[in-house]
């Protein structure tokens, strides 16, 4: 069901976007960025107590609850929350919009469970996504392999095997593959249980830690259970935080998160093995509380 004008002007200003709406790439390209930097990817809706009993807990993926839940309530998501609010956007304004679904290809996870876009104008076909996290793309990509995409300080590259795409990040002279996919568009009601998966098997990532990631211009804000860690072009922080009125605080001052003073979640997993959150531990140094502190100062201005 697409948007009505004032959702998507609701929309629009939590994203604080100004431009064009006609279907280009110009506006594609525009609108991906601008979700990207103002709506955090996370999963602190599994994390907190109060839903973590709740055998019925479940991220709706319908668009009342998405747009109430990412717009109105100014919350973050998951890939299946922030990409399928993107592309109930794009289709509402025009744009061709297919759902894809995705084999994240970082251990131990190596299941189907990823959502994207296919995005189709003219003759040019652009993956979309704005819901991977660690490491994800900041801009629509052509699906066209073979070509080392810049963007904001990560390189990132589309390889190809038969009908099956590979998406890849440089790092550390390296090329990392993030996740595979092909061009068959998935229902939007196929990705209901693997959503639910995600959100509730013992061995998610989404289950076990507590996850927010916010791209930057300048690089990346991501959270891992207690540790905080900025990314400023080459610049990086580390900063670990304790439960309480300091976290909650941190989330509002790097992610723009509020929460009620008596949020609580649930206890921080005692060891972190997965792989894809060693992709946030990868080259992250400390370099102190001040420069964190700096940082802070400069991405709170977002949020006023």
């Amino acid at each position: 069901m697409p948007f009505t004008s004032k959702q998507l002007e609701l929309y629009f200003s939590r994203i604080d976007y100004q431009g064009s709406t006609q279907v280009s790439e110009e506006t594609l390209n525009n609108i991906h960025t601008a979700q990207i930097f103002s709506i955090p990817f996370e999963n602190l809706e599994l994390q907190e107590i109060k839903n973590a009993s709740k055998a019925d807990t479940i991220i709706h993926l319908d668009e009342k609850s998405l747009f109430n839940k990412l717009v109105i309530n100014r919350r973050g998501g998951y890939c299946h929350e922030n990409n399928e609010l993107l592309a109930t956007v794009l289709s509402t304004l025009g744009f061709t919009v297919d759902r894809l679904a995705a084999r994240v290809l970082i251990e131990p996870n190596l299941s189907i469970t990823h959502k994207l876009l296919l995005v189709t104008i003219g003759d040019k076909r652009w993956i979309a996504d704005v819901g991977f996290g660690a490491n994800g793309i900041y801009k629509p990509m052509l699906l066209v392999p073979d070509q080392i995409i810049k963007q904001y300080g990560d390189s990132f590259r589309l390889t190809r095997e038969k009908d099956k795409y590979t998406l890849e990040i440089s790092q550390a002279e390296n090329w990392v593959k993030l996740y595979e996919f092909s061009t068959n568009p998935v229902k939007a009601i196929d990705f209901e249980p693997m959503s639910y998966y995600v959100s509730h098997h013992p061995d998610s990532i989404f289950v076990k830690n507590r996850i927010c990631v916010l791209p930057t211009p300048e690089g990346r804000i991501t959270l891992n259970n207690d540790q905080l860690k900025i990314k400023q072009g080459k610049r990086k922080t580390q900063i670990s935080l304790k439960d309480g009125s300091a976290y909650l605080e941190a989330l509002e001052t790097y992610f723009g998160l509020k929460f009620p003073k008596e949020t609580q979640f649930k206890a921080f997993a005692t060891q972190s093995t997965d792989a894809w959150c060693s992709l946030f531990r990868k080259a992250t140094v400390g370099i102190g509380l001040l420069s964190a502190l700096l940082i802070a100062k400069q991405v709170q201005q977002r949020w006023r």
